[in-house]
Formats: C-alpha cells, structure tokens, sequence
C-alpha cells in the first residue's frame, strides 16, 4: 500500500499536468477555429454588401 501512495505521489502531478495540458489545447484548437469561422462569415459579409450594393443601381435604372 506504500508504494502504491508513492507511485501515485509521483503519477499525479504528471496526468494533472497532462489533462490541464490537454484542456488548454483543445480550447486553443476551438479559438483557431472560431477565428476561422469568423473570417468565412466576413467575407461573406463583405461579398453580400457587394452584391447588394451593386444590385441597387441596377434596379433603381430601370423603372
């Protein structure tokens, strides 16, 4: 029983290290994707304002 406190004495700490670890690279992998995500959607944004706005002086010759 001794030892098995000892090894968990020393195993511990390094799976507390290797989950925080872990932890901190899946919400940076979440961060870069949400970055991602975000710059898609203002391309998106910019190339609909474009599309808009090049639409309107069209419909405003015709009638």
């Amino acid at each position: 029983m001794h030892s098995l406190n000892q090894a968990l004495a020393v195993i511990w700490p390094i799976l507390a290290y290797v989950f925080i670890w872990w932890i901190l690279r899946l919400v940076n992998t979440l961060r870069v994707r949400m970055d991602s995500i975000e710059t898609k959607l203002d391309q998106l944004l910019v190339i609909q304002q474009a599309k808009s706005t090049a639409v309107k002086p069209a419909s405003a010759e015709q009638p």
